[in-house]
C-alpha cells in the first residue's frame, strides 16, 4: 500500500520525534474512521500519555479507507477494525491512566510510520523499545471475536490499576 508523501514530514531524530494520532469523535458509525496525526518527541509523548497498539497487521487486502489530517488512506482490514473498537473500549478507559490529559492518543506503525521510506523504518525500530518500554498501556489486537472487547475491557481495567499485570497471563 503506498502512503501519501504529504502526511510524512521528516522527524526530527535528535529530539526522537515520533508521529501519534488522534481519532476524531463521530456518532455515526459507519462514517469512514477519521484521524489527525501529528509529531512529538517521544519524552514528551511519554508524559502526554499515549497508548501503542501492537497488532496483528493481517492479509494485504482486504483494505479500508480512512481520513488522516484529511487525505484518504488504505490501511489492513484488521487496524481499521481496531481503530473502531478503540473509542468503544478505550475511552472509558484513559482517565484512569495517570497521564491522560483529556485526548486519546495512540500510536498504530502502519499510519505512523512511513512503510515507503525504508531509513524511517529502520529509525522506528531503533525506537521500539523506548515506545512500547515506555507506555503504561500497549494494546495488543489480534482480531476479532464475538464479547471478545468486554473481555479485553475487563483485563484493560486490572492492568491499569495494577501496571505490572499482563492482559493474558499471570502477573509478573
Amino acid at each position: 500500500m503506498t502512503q501519501s508523501q504529504g502526511l510524512y514530514k521528516a522527524l526530527d531524530k535528535s529530539k526522537k520525534e515520533i508521529r501519534l494520532l488522534e481519532i476524531v469523535p463521530s456518532t455515526d458509525q459507519s462514517a469512514r474512521v477519521e484521524l489527525k496525526m501529528f509529531t512529538r518527541d517521544l519524552n514528551n509523548a511519554i508524559l502526554d500519555g499515549f497508548v501503542p497498539f501492537s497488532y496483528a497487521w493481517g492479509d494485504d487486502s482486504p483494505t479500508d479507507i480512512i481520513i488522516v489530517n484529511g487525505e484518504s488512506q488504505q490501511i489492513r482490514h484488521n487496524l481499521a477494525t481496531l481503530l473502531r473498537y478503540a473509542g468503544e473500549f478505550l475511552l472509558p478507559l484513559l482517565p484512569q491512566m495517570r497521564a491522560y490529559k483529556g485526548k486519546m492518543l495512540f500510536r498504530a506503525d502502519a499510519i505512523c510510520i512511513n512503510q515507503d521510506d525504508v531509513l524511517e523504518r529502520n529509525y522506528h525500530v531503533s525506537l521500539m523499545k523506548d515506545v512500547y518500554g515506555s507506555a503504561q498501556v500497549v494494546i495488543c489486537w489480534l482480531g476479532v471475536h464475538e464479547n471478545a472487547h468486554h473481555h479485553l475491557e475487563s483485563k484493560t481495567r486490572k492492568t491499569i490499576s495494577n501496571p505490572r499485570t499482563k492482559l493474558f497471563g499471570s502477573s509478573t
